[in-house]
């Protein structure tokens, strides 16, 4: 049986802050911050979906819909359209950010996902759709 997860979570996508360095008694640190998103984004996966960890290799499909900017008013339909693609945050950054979040939730470790596509676009509504799909070879 091919396992699959299909989350939806609403409001602006999100992606992974940027590691901090800080230096005490002369030696640099370096630490990705504590995310406040990240533990809500983990908490309304676990309080509104059901699923077991899939074991076997996994493919993955992150859409980022984004609002559109208030700047972008006589654009409106040329940004629906497809036209015009939000240009930050990085698609690396957003990956990162709900794969890890994910990470011992949806599969037991990101490296099993083989296969991966993010995909930024404008949004009247937005929220960040993952899908999740185990691989069969």
């Amino acid at each position: 049986m091919i396992e699959f997860i299909h989350i939806v979570y609403p409001g602006e996508p999100h992606s992974q802050t940027r590691h901090r360095h800080t230096s005490r008694g002369g030696f640099v640190r370096t630490y990705d911050p504590k995310s406040k998103d990240k533990q809500k984004f983990i908490d309304f996966v676990k309080e509104n979906y059901s699923f077991e960890k899939i074991r076997g290799m996994v493919e993955v499909i992150i859409q980022a819909d984004f609002s559109i900017p208030k700047s972008y008013s006589k654009k409106k339909t040329l940004v629906l359209d497809g036209k015009y693609r939000p240009k930050k945050p990085d698609v690396d950054n957003i990956a990162k950010f709900y794969l890890d979040s994910l990470n011992g939730i949806a599969y037991n470790d990101d490296s099993q996902i083989i296969d991966l596509q993010v995909i930024k676009k404008y949004s009247i509504l937005p929220l960040t759709t993952i899908t999740i799909q185990e691989v069969l070879l």
